[in-house]
């Protein structure tokens, strides 16, 4: 179950420059900001120290679920969570809506992130931009909402914040003209008793 399927909207003009822009300055320890199937987001090399907590103090008041790691694909997510609940793997697959799953951060992950948080959420990414752009850095993105509040969603390029903007390694120029207004993702966690608690719809 590692195949994925791209709408046409989700498709448009990719220039490849501007995927390797994104993927040199993620892979020299810089935050780049780029457009994914939820809403605009920055993202950083989850394995560098430095630049995650460039990226977590981004934010003045984060959200519950104000940061994901980001992958391409399932195979990817086994490979650091190989103890992944069937339940989570199928939703992850068949879910129309972008989806994020909070799960117990496995010890494959880097504590300098998650060290004080009891679970973490995760994204299996479905749009060709920032798969793609996964695809080039070679590992799972750590990842917020391009805003320095998450009470205040950016649902276009345009609504972002120039004290965002002006904090950024690389920006994107994929899509910022899409005048289609982006969501948050779903977030959905097992129960004690392995029943799905959607926490966020």
């Amino acid at each position: 179950m590692n195949v994925m399927t791209f709408t046409n909207t989700q498709k448009g003009m990719m220039a490849p420059q501007d995927i390797q822009g994104a993927a040199k300055t993620i892979a020299s320890g810089g935050l780049a900001l780029f457009p994914t199937d939820t809403i605009w987001t920055v993202g950083c090399d989850l394995s560098d120290p430095a630049a995650c907590t460039s990226l977590l103090r981004l934010k003045h008041q984060p959200s519950p679920y104000g940061f994901e790691v980001l992958v391409n694909s399932l195979g990817m997510l086994k490979k650091y969570v190989p103890s992944l609940h069937p339940k989570l793997e199928t939703l992850l697959f068949y879910h129309n809506r972008p989806l994020s799953i909070l799960i117990p951060p496995p010890h494959l992950f880097p504590k300098h992130v998650f060290d004080q948080d009891p679970t973490f959420a995760v994204r299996l990414v479905r749009d060709e931009f920032s798969a793609q752009l996964i695809y080039e850095t070679g590992k799972p993105l750590f990842s917020t909402f391009a805003t320095t509040n998450d009470d205040l969603i950016p649902s276009t390029f345009g609504h972002i914040s120039s004290s965002v903007l002006e904090r950024m390694d690389y920006v994107a120029k994929h899509r910022q003209s899409d005048k289609n207004k982006g969501r948050p993702a779903v977030v959905v966690a097992l129960s004690e008793n392995d029943e799905m608690v959607f926490l966020q719809e």
